[in-house]
């Protein structure tokens, strides 16, 4: 994103923020773009990116090793319930809205200085393999 703001503004083109939307993004609507750059220029944050609560519980994941054994990754929540839980969120990789400033310093993304647009957990869909591709042609009929 540095790369191509540098050369915009070698050209010569004036802007305050510029948006990095990633492909394919099936679910992404204008209202969350429109919602991110409102935020940007109102909180005078480096960036706005879109997030979505996880949809399983991580605090209660496993890993397996090679012979298929089970390992929690945080045994202290063997016993609790998920509702029990802290909530945790992650990128949902649909877009960043950067000051340009923050772009051309390559500022990092997550910190204080950063605020998100929550996207509900049924507009995420990471597609990475053919199976995510099957699964957002399938819910895309849904909404």
């Amino acid at each position: 994103m540095s790369h191509s703001l540098r050369f915009l503004v070698k050209e010569g083109y004036e802007f305050d923020y510029a948006c990095l939307v990633l492909p394919p993004n099936p679910f992404l609507q204008i209202s969350d773009l429109k919602k991110g750059l409102k935020k940007i220029k109102l909180k005078k944050c480096n960036y706005v990116f879109s997030a979505t609560p996880y949809q399983f519980p991580f605090f209660r994941s496993f890993t397996l090793s090679n012979d298929l054994s089970i390992k929690m990754l945080f045994p202290k929540n063997y016993k609790k319930r998920s509702q029990e839980l802290n909530q945790i969120f992650c990128d949902a990789g649909q877009f960043y809205w950067g000051h340009k400033k923050a772009w051309l310093e390559e500022k990092m993304l997550f910190t204080k200085n950063s605020d998100i647009i929550m996207i509900p957990k049924f507009r995420y869909q990471d597609i990475d393999t053919i199976d995510d591709w099957k699964r957002a042609e399938k819910f895309s009929k849904l909404i």
